[in-house]
């Protein structure tokens, strides 16, 4: 008889876990999304410094090597003077 309910409570225990697995994923689903939400201006913010500070670097990048380029041509034309 004993061997029978511990079987019983452990068959329990075990089809509870799935339903307690799901729960706390909702849970921690909703958490993660009112956080998100809680912190998206932030998050914006920081997404547009990265975007200004990359689009600046890749700017001055091009101006850089037209510059350069630049330089090129003018020591090319005067050589040809």
């Amino acid at each position: 008889m004993t061997m029978r309910l511990m079987l019983f409570v452990l068959l329990l225990i075990f089809s509870c876990k799935d339903d307690y697995q799901k729960e706390l994923h909702t849970i921690a689903f909703h958490k993660s999304d009112s956080l998100f939400a809680a912190n998206s201006e932030f998050y914006k913010n920081e997404a547009d410094s990265f975007c200004n500070k990359m689009k600046e670097d890749k700017f001055q990048f091009i101006i850089d090597s037209i510059i350069e380029i630049r330089r090129e041509q003018v020591k090319q034309l005067r050589k040809l003077e």
